[in-house]
């Protein structure tokens, strides 16, 4: 049934047990004995706690002065630019986030999440698909609304708040407004990233903490004693953000780890290595008690070993890199002549540091992308392209060399100033409205179906289904609307002729199904690429 019927019937049927009796007691009795506990250890270390507080207070006063002094180094031209590509940015993503369709792991996480609440979000791990701390925030905008809006608002505030940090990050590593501005506009033209800005899922968040966790690293190297402190905080709370939102963040982790670990060692730097790895064990209690009622509650194996992950022989992964290595590149960009140019411009940036004599720099790029191969090998496994989203950072940052690398040329600083500014602006515009509409057509299956529900509501006919996805999208609409339906599964039924009179099929058109029926042209309501709704008279 498993694998006829797809992980989200699977899904759909063992959380009701879930729900019920032993593991509903279990999450009520661990969210009481927690809240008491907090309470109880609050009241213990209340001093403590005290003089926590007032030390960040202070430490927030000398972020907020850096952030200040921050802004003020931008000059007033390209606060004009920051502030217009910010706004475009919100009307684009509010756009995206009201209309466009909803897709499957969307519909997925609406399912058994975020219409569940808190505490199924926080303790049901049935599958990878529960991104922990997006289920979480999405079961609080759930109560704003109930539908697509509040499902992608997470995603969406998220987005802008990466936007900023984004900024900053690469105008404190480039020092240059202009290299600075056109990096957040080439940044957010990638397909993958305006992809996971609206859409309800955690991707943009692993992002947002790779993003904030490396400009923190890239502070600390900088050995400023006043705000070690808070960069330390900062790489910790956006570590826990990452690892919250998906175990996968691990890649991303274990990179930086290597990289700084590396950089540290051979700047002599001892004492950066033991606050790293201080820190790091920090992140891992805090990972380790946010991943506590799963773990208790769904099992250690639920996360550990999911049956939905399972190895392959490592011939087999060495023999599928390049199939990889061209599927996430094109998941990356909308389309080819936007990944061409994103290559070369991406591989100029690494000669341009190995030309300058800047080699260590050149090697860290370069290490970051090439170690997923190496994870990959080691772990046995092919992950989905998705999985490498933190890595369009890097990318971004090979561009940023290039244009930096030709800043001093006043020439090129005059033209980055009148011309490359608006160029690089008009194309984050354009490419945005490539990425709506390979979007839309991605997700055609949504307008499908909701035709299909009120095809089957209005007739009140029997419905019949011969599609995993199409069974997702059908529960959302009755379930969101509060109706209750029992599809019948086409590979049930043995004798058509006599099971039903007249009904609702809908099937996928590679089914096999399909071919051994005779169809009146006539009698289909709707169909295109992916499925096709029709109405069936006995043969």
């Amino acid at each position: 049934m498993i694998d006829w019927a797809g992980l989200i019937n699977y899904s759909d049927k063992i959380v009701s047990s879930f729900l019920s009796g032993h593991n509903l007691y279990l999450i009520k009795l661990f969210s009481i004995v927690a809240t008491i506990l907090f309470i109880s250890l609050g009241y213990l270390f209340r001093g403590s706690i005290k003089n926590a507080c007032c030390a960040l207070v202070v430490e927030f006063k000398i972020l907020f002065l850096y952030l200040k002094k921050t802004t003020l180094e931008i000059n007033a031209a390209n606060k004009t630019y920051i502030l217009f590509l910010f706004i475009v940015l919100l009307g684009m993503l509010l756009y995206q986030v009201k209309y466009l369709p909803l897709g499957y792991d969307e519909i997925w996480t609406w399912l058994n999440f975020a219409s569940r609440g808190i505490l199924v979000s926080i303790a049901y791990y049935p599958a990878p698909n529960n991104h922990i701390l997006y289920s979480v925030l999405s079961s609080i905008t759930f109560y704003l609304d109930s539908g697509v809006v509040g499902l992608r608002l997470p995603s969406f505030l998220a987005a802008l708040v990466l936007f900023w940090i984004l900024l900053i990050v690469l105008y404190r590593l480039f020092k240059s407004n202009y290299v600075a501005v056109i990096g957040v506009c080439l940044f957010f033209s990638f397909y993958m990233i305006d992809y996971y800005s609206m859409n309800a899922r955690g991707y943009i968040y692993i992002t947002l903490a790779f993003v904030g966790s490396t400009g923190a690293l890239i502070e600390l190297s900088k050995q400023k004693p006043k705000l070690n402190y808070m960069f330390w905080l900062g790489f910790v709370a956006f570590s826990v953000i990452g690892f919250a939102s998906i175990p996968t963040y691990l890649y991303a982790f274990v990179s930086q780890a290597l990289v700084f670990l590396f950089l540290s060692e051979i700047s002599r730097k001892r004492k950066m290595t033991i606050a790293f790895i201080y820190y790091s064990f920090i992140v891992g209690v805090f990972v380790l008690l946010f991943y506590a009622p799963v773990l208790l509650i769904s099992g250690f194996e639920s996360v550990l070993k999911n049956k939905y992950v399972l190895p392959l022989p490592r011939q087999t992964v060495l023999s599928m890199f390049n199939r990889h290595v061209t599927q996430t590149a094109r998941s990356f960009f909308v389309n080819d002549a936007q990944l061409y140019f994103f290559m070369i411009l991406s591989v100029a940036g690494i000669v341009v540091l190995f030309v300058r004599k800047k080699h260590l720099y050149g090697f860290v790029l370069m290490g970051f992308v090439l170690l997923p191969f190496v994870f990959m090998y080691l772990q046995a496994v092919i992950p989905f392209p998705r999985t490498w989203v933190y890595l369009i950072f890097i990318i971004v940052i090979g561009q940023c060399v290039v244009l930096k690398s030709f800043e001093d040329i006043y020439i090129v600083r005059v033209s980055l100033i009148s011309v490359l500014t608006p160029i690089f602006f008009i194309y984050f515009i354009y490419a945005n409205m490539l990425n709506i509409k390979r979007y839309k057509k991605e997700n055609a299956l949504y307008s499908s179906i909701k035709k299909s529900y009120d095809i089957i509501v209005v007739n009140k006919k029997q419905l019949v289904i011969d599609s995993d996805f199409v069974d997702v999208y059908l529960n959302y609409f009755f379930v969101k609307n509060k109706i209750y339906y029992n599809p019948v599964r086409l590979h049930a039924i043995h004798d058509l002729d006599h099971h039903l009179q007249d009904f609702v099929w809908i099937h996928d058109k590679n089914s096999s199904f399909f071919g051994k029926l005779n169809l009146n042209k006539k009698e289909v309501i709707y169909n295109d690429s992916l499925i096709s709704v029709a109405r069936i008279m006995p043969m």
